[in-house]
C-alpha cells in the first residue's frame, strides 16, 4: 500500500517540490562508522533543538515528501524527547528519527546492495531536500549510509552541505562491529555495517576479524576523502566520548556551530539521557582479542588504549 501510494502521489509531489528555491537552509549529513553512534546523536540533537530530520513517519513518504510533511505537522510532537533506545540503528516509536534508505535509494537509483551511484544529475535529489527545508523553514540533519557514501558525488550540485564528524576509537570500532556479527546474526563471519567502495577486496579476506578491520580502515579512508572534499568550516566534529561524557555539551556546541550559516535554531526545555559507553575493554571478547589486536596494528600501526 505505502509502494502503491508513493507511486500514486509522486509527479503531485514533483511539481510541489519544484516551487521551492530558498538554498540558505544547510543540510547536515552526519557522518560516521558503523556502531558510530549516530543515531543517539540525531536522538539527542533533535530532543534538544528544534532542527529538521526525518521522522520514521515521514521516512514512509519516501517518493512524496511534501505529502508526509503535510500530515506530520499534525501529528508528531514538535516538543518530543527521544528514548535514546535503537536496535542497529532502527527506532520504533514515531517521532523517533529513521535513516530513510528507501528515499536515498530511490533518489540515487541503487538496486540491492548498492551503496554507490553511477548518477550524474542530482537535481530531483536537491529539489526534494530544498521541499523539505522550505517547507519547515529549518535546517535538516540527514543520518544515512547511502548519502555518506555518494557526498562527494553530489555536493557540487547542491548547495549549503554541512558534516557533522562523529568520530569513535576506530579500535572500539571494530570491536563492536564483532560483535554485533555475533548478536545479530550469531556468526562471526556474516558481513555487518555498511560495504566501502572496495567491499570486494574485504570480501576476499577469509580471517573474519581482519575483514572488519579491513572494513574499518576503508570507511575511514573514504571518510577523510570526503572531509578533503570539504572546508573546516564546514564541518562539525564531535567524538564519541565526549557525547557520552557531555551530551549538553555536544548540543550547545552544535547550535554555536550552526550560527555561523545565519541559523539560530531554538532549544526545547534541556534533555539530558543517562548514557552508557560501550568504549568499554570489557566488551572485548577473550577469544578474539589476540587477532584483533594484531590485525588493528597491521592496519593502523598502533593498538587502542
Amino acid at each position: 500500500m505505502l509502494e502503491r501510494l508513493n507511486d500514486l502521489l509522486q509527479s503531485e509531489n514533483e511539481k510541489l517540490v519544484s516551487e521551492y528555491h530558498d538554498e540558505s537552509y544547510p543540510v547536515f549529513f552526519i557522518v560516521a562508522h558503523p556502531r558510530g553512534a549516530s543515531t543517539l546523536l540525531q536522538q539527542i540533537l533533535i530532543s534538544n533543538l528544534h532542527v529538521g530530520y526525518i521522522s520514521n513517519f515521514l521516512a514512509k513518504f519516501y517518493k512524496t515528501p511534501l505529502f508526509g510533511l503535510s500530515l506530520e505537522k499534525d501529528i508528531l510532537d514538535s516538543n518530543y524527547k527521544s528514548d535514546c533506545f535503537s536496535s542497529y540503528g532502527n527506532t520504533s516509536k514515531i517521532n523517533e528519527p529513521h535513516e530513510w534508505g528507501w528515499f536515498w535509494k530511490y533518489m540515487l537509483c541503487l538496486e540491492g546492495q548498492q551503496h554507490y551511484t553511477k548518477l550524474t544529475d542530482f537535481s530531483s535529489l536537491k529539489q526534494n531536500l530544498l521541499g523539505i527545508t522550505n517547507y519547515r523553514k529549518l535546517p535538516l540533519i540527514i543520518d544515512n549510509v547511502y548519502a555518506m557514501s555518494n557526498i562527494v558525488k553530489f555536493k557540487d550540485q547542491i548547495n549549503n552541505i554541512k558534516i557533522i564528524d562523529l568520530t569513535r576509537d576506530l579500535y572500539f570500532v571494530c570491536n563492536s562491529i564483532i560483535n554485533a556479527r555475533l548478536s545479530r546474526y550469531d556468526d562471526i563471519t556474516h558481513f555487518y555495517g555498511h560495504p566501502p567502495e572496495n567491499i570486494e577486496d574485504v570480501l576476499k579476506i577469509n580471517n573474519p576479524i581482519e575483514q572488519v578491520v579491513f572494513q574499518v580502515k576503508s570507511i575511514q579512508d573514504e571518510i577523510d576523502v570526503l572531509k578533503n572534499c570539504f572546508s573546516n568550516h564546514d564541518i562539525f566534529t564531535v567524538d564519541y566520548d565526549a557525547l557520552f561524557e557531555d551530551s549538553s555539551k555536544v548540543v550547545d556546541e552544535f547550535h554555536y556551530f550552526t550560527k555561523q550559516f545565519n541559523v539560530n535554531l531554538d532549544y526545547k526545555e534541556k534533555y539530558i539521557p543517562e548514557l552508557v559507553s560501550r568504549n568499554d575493554s570489557t566488551l572485548i571478547r577473550d577469544e578474539y582479542k589476540q587477532e584483533l589486536d594484531y590485525f588493528y596494528k597491521k592496519y593502523f600501526g598502533n593498538e587502542s588504549d
